[in-house]
């Protein structure tokens, strides 16, 4: 099943995830306008970097769950073999994962272009507070694009094969972490990087073929 298939049969989430970055760049922009012009306020914070990283990582996360979950069964079911359609559910999850990125970027920097220099000059002496994002530069909102769009794709696998129960043992580990996550030692998960990678890798490859091996609900 080629890209083009994949596109039609979800024109509507691919606009979703186009219109959602210039979404978040317009509420960004009318927030910090509002704050600075109408309310006369002496700072501004930079939050939008935040809010982007946030979203492209839910939104793809979305797009590689969804693709794994209808549009391969659907596909599957009107004789497409899996190969073909496992190319296209990838296909599509990072086209989606690119498009949320790119232009993601591109209202970053459009809000940096205002916020940091446009403002400043209409209204002397406003102090413009930074976002720690920025410093990253485009690593955090490819790296959380990227993160989502496989944590989709691995989450979506395993609920394909085992059902229901998968989405509540997923959900279960993602509460456990985020409800403890001042009791992990994150710097020591962060410096073993290599491992982490290793195991999204063998996660993805587990993924594929049960995919294309295991039964298929619909």
């Amino acid at each position: 099943m080629t890209i083009i298939r994949f596109l039609r049969c979800n024109r509507e989430d691919f606009l979703l995830y186009v219109g959602a970055p210039l979404a978040a760049f317009l509420l960004g922009l009318l927030v910090n306008a509002a704050a600075v012009f109408l309310f006369q306020a002496e700072s501004t914070f930079v939050f939008l970097p935040v809010l982007l990283a946030v979203l492209c990582a839910l939104f793809a996360l979305t797009a590689g769950a969804n693709a794994v979950l209808q549009a391969f069964p659907m596909a599957v079911s009107f004789s497409v073999t899996r190969r073909s359609a496992l190319l296209g559910v990838v296909s599509y999850t990072l086209l989606a994962a690119l498009v949320l990125a790119l232009l993601s970027l591109l209202a970053a920097w459009a809000d940096r272009a205002l916020v940091y220099q446009l403002f400043p000059l209409l209204r002397p002496g406003l102090e413009v507070l930074g976002d720690p994002l920025y410093e990253l530069g485009p690593l955090a909102i490819l790296s959380a694009a990227l993160g989502g769009a496989l944590a989709g794709f691995v989450g979506g696998a395993a609920i394909q094969r085992f059902g229901r129960k998968a989405g509540w043992v997923l959900w279960g580990i993602y509460m456990a972490v985020f409800l403890l996550r001042d009791l992990l030692p994150l710097s020591a998960m962060a410096a073993a990087w290599p491992l982490w990678i290793g195991v999204t890798l063998l996660l993805v490859a587990l993924s594929v073929w049960s995919l294309l091996r295991a039964v298929v609900r619909s």
